[in-house]
């Protein structure tokens, strides 16, 4: 037991020194006078074409009030693909009405297979941006997050970046927990950068460049958490050295927050799990001499990441 608590306190203090990172650096980015006026000049040296994703599952309730938040965004340069899983309730019809709404909606239906199907249904044959960005379908986009991403991707190293998710309208102590937990995990992979050390993207908000994406072959199929493995495939075959995984800290999300405990926890399990699979998966990353990856990497961050499943096990009680 004592073992397991100072595998959680040293977790959690490394945590802490990542967010110390992430607000320095930010910090540094301001003294280096990327000021608005500056982003606004870079924004307009190169538009990238983004195709935004999204896979849906009985999403009946909430897919519209994602996708209007998605074409009401201030950048012009979108395409937006809603992937319709073999939903059993209101689904197609929704999307049926948006379509009459949005007539440049793109509306694949397929079979239930899976979100990882439908997103690479989506790549291989509908996405025809240079920029892949994946949402939930209660997603929020904040009106400039389009935008914002574009300037990310305007550094020709971003292979691709986790975007800011915060939790919106937290009302029960439950949901404001997660809204604090969605912000330090924010600020978490934001300190990773500069390290260059992350290897989570996660799923809500991530971003990849297309070509890249497509040179792997896309998204694992029947992985607990397709995110997780993804960004592990994507560092295994291009490495972390010449290539850079982001965080687009002004690229803004907001996403719906579990209301009840024993969803929370069955949530948390299947991330955890998810991790500890790719991880096992990607096990060669660990210790690995090779020149792609770095030091702090491979010797570093994957082995302490590996070493500390107990206590992620332990995380989401």
């Amino acid at each position: 037991m004592d073992t397991l608590l100072f595998i959680i306190a040293v977790y959690s203090l490394i945590s802490v020194l990542f967010v110390l990172v992430n607000v320095l650096f930010s910090n540094i980015q301001i003294l280096a006078n990327l000021n608005t006026q500056i982003r606004e000049k870079k924004i307009s040296t190169l538009k990238h074409k983004i195709s935004i994703v999204i896979p849906a599952y009985n999403e009946s309730k909430t897919i519209a009030v994602s996708v209007n938040s998605i074409m009401s965004n201030s950048y012009p340069y979108r395409q937006v693909i809603i992937v319709n899983d073999g939903s059993t309730d209101e689904t197609a019809q929704e999307l049926s009405k948006l379509k009459q709404k949005y007539n440049d909606l793109v509306i694949v239906n397929q079979k239930n297979k899976g979100k990882s199907a439908a997103l690479n249904n989506a790549l291989f044959n509908y996405v025809t941006g240079d920029i892949m960005l994946v949402l939930d379908a209660d997603s929020l986009a904040s009106p400039d997050a389009l935008a914002h991403l574009n300037l990310t991707f305007q550094d020709s190293k971003i292979c691709a970046v986790s975007s800011n998710i915060r939790v919106l309208h937290p009302k029960k102590f439950i949901e404001w927990a997660q809204f604090f937990e969605y912000l330090f995990s924010s600020h978490n992979r934001g300190g990773q950068v500069p390290l260059n050390i992350q290897y989570i993207i996660g799923g809500a908000g991530s971003a990849f460049r297309v070509p890249l994406l497509k040179q792997v072959g896309g998204y694992d199929i029947n992985t607990p958490t397709e995110d997780i493995a993804l960004s592990l495939k994507l560092i295994d075959h291009f490495g972390n050295k010449k290539w850079v995984f982001g965080y687009a800290q002004e690229t803004i999300f907001y996403t719906m927050p579990v209301h009840y405990y024993r969803e929370l926890i069955k949530q948390r399990l299947r991330w955890r799990y998810g991790q500890i699979y790719a991880l096992i998966k990607y096990k060669r990353l660990m210790f690995n001499r090779s020149q792609k990856y770095t030091f702090l990497f491979s010797f570093i961050r994957l082995p302490f990441s590996f070493l500390g499943i107990v206590g992620l096990l332990v995380g989401p009680f």
